[in-house]
């Protein structure tokens, strides 16, 4: 189960995560309503005074008709003066409010326990893989040093033989030479692939520091 997966199967993290983001995305909302509120307010601020001039200048009974118009103005910018109340109440609330009171962390902490649990199964699986290749790899390494030894000690007693006998026939032209040994047996010697390849091992510290 790759990280991914264990991410999918953690919902009350996802949902504890949505949480926490949704806070400065809601306070933003709420600002962002104000402002469009407060361009309404000045909007019809404007308007009323243009009506209110406009009433005057065509003398059409202004005191009468301005005040209906004003009354009618004011009940609709006090209505947008609520509502900017309400969004102001509202970010004050989120501000205010800790991420504790609504989000149960002791449930997303057993979650993940949950989810770890059947990680664990798997990362089992994959231990014993290791542990199995391990005993198998160092099992061959014996095997393969063993051969290697019995040609070595093969090869050292064919050339025991091959000194006995010439050092028998074997007469020096110089005081202290010695005879030539021709043709002598060549064994195979502990591979520098297989030592360089013994060396390559995982950086088993950066492994666990990840």
């Amino acid at each position: 189960m790759n990280y991914q997966d264990m991410m999918n199967k953690a919902k009350l993290y996802q949902e504890a995560t949505k949480a926490l983001n949704q806070k400065p995305q809601l306070i933003q909302a709420s600002e962002s309503r104000i402002y469009n509120l407060e361009k309404e307010i000045a909007a019809l601020e404007e308007k009323a005074v243009k009506t209110a001039l406009n009433d005057s200048m065509n003398k059409l009974n202004p005191l009468k008709f301005f005040a209906k118009k004003e009354e009618d103005f004011d009940v609709k910018i006090t209505e947008l003066e609520t509502e900017i109340k309400k969004e102001k109440r509202k970010i004050d609330g989120l501000k205010n409010s800790k991420t504790a009171e609504y989000i149960n962390l002791e449930a997303v902490k057993n979650e993940a326990v949950r989810i770890l649990a059947e990680q664990n199964q798997i990362i089992e699986v994959h231990k014993q893989k290791v542990l199995d290749a391990q005993a198998a790899y160092y099992a061959a390494i014996r095997d393969y040093q063993s051969e290697l030894d019995n040609q070595r000690y093969f090869c050292t007693k064919i050339q025991a033989l091959d000194t006995t006998v010439k050092a028998e026939t074997f007469i020096p032209t110089y005081p202290g030479a010695q005879p030539s040994f021709d043709n002598r047996l060549n064994y195979e010697v502990f591979s520098p692939e297989v030592i360089k390849n013994h060396r390559q091992r995982p950086n088993l510290t950066a492994t666990l520091m990840g």
